[in-house]
């Protein structure tokens, strides 16, 4: 069976199914497409709305960045590391722990994409005080497994981290470098940087990560070019 994967490696969504892909052992044809409104006529056949990523299996066309992942596990359960528990109560956790993060997400796209580059300090405390309190239930989450280990469900890697740190990553930098706002600070227990950290440091994540400036290159492309979604 033939996977193509149509993705870019500066967008958070197309991290999201290189990096499950990594961690499950897939080998995908991988066809890199640009970001922005660069990208090749051609394009269009395979997506109408031109965002990637997407995935061909064989003559079968799947978008959503989600929905991708989730195929690939149902797919390949045996292949690599399992993306989703087994079981149902934790599967429900994980799905909860994701749609919290996009609070968090959207509140850090906005502060980036729709603020003025040089804000005040005025301006600066009032996105980290919105920031400070959209991290607070995530890290109270976190905490539910912390004592089996550094991830939402312990020592369980899973869909909690494959679908919100490519977002994390790349708005935590730019937060830092662009505005000075350091997402972690607030973090008094630091479970949220542990959990940060644990997860950037697999070797799948640094297989289809990119470096920093060239994450941040692109968000600033991004900004100046494109519209900012949150799901895909």
């Amino acid at each position: 069976m033939s996977l193509k994967l149509y993705a870019s490696p500066a967008c958070p969504f197309s991290h999201r199914v290189c990096w499950a892909a990594k961690e499950k052992a897939l080998v995908l044809e991988y066809v890199e497409i640009p970001i922005g409104p660069s990208k090749p006529e051609w394009f269009k056949q395979v997506n109408p709305r031109g965002t990637v990523p997407v995935l061909t299996v064989g003559e079968h066309v799947i978008f959503e960045s989600s929905i991708i992942v989730e195929y690939l596990e149902e797919a390949f359960p045996t292949g690599g590391v399992p993306l989703y528990p087994k079981d149902p109560l934790l599967r429900s956790q994980v799905r909860y722990f994701v749609e919290s993060f996009i609070c968090l997400g959207k509140a850090m796209a906005s502060c980036l994409f729709r603020t003025a580059p040089d804000i005040c300090e005025a301006e600066k405390e009032k996105w980290r005080a919105c920031i400070v309190e959209k991290i607070r239930p995530l890290t109270g989450l976190l905490t539910l497994y912390q004592s089996r280990g550094p991830y939402f469900l312990g020592d369980q890697f899973s869909m909690a981290e494959i679908a919100t740190i490519p977002f994390l990553d790349r708005f935590a930098l730019a937060l830092k470098q662009w505005h000075g706002l350091d997402v972690f600070e607030s973090d008094r227990t630091g479970r949220f940087k542990t959990w940060f950290l644990a997860a950037t440091s697999r070797p799948a994540y640094q297989a289809t990560t990119r470096a920093p400036q060239y994450l941040l290159d692109s968000l600033k492309y991004v900004r100046e070019h494109c519209q900012i979604p949150m799901s895909r």
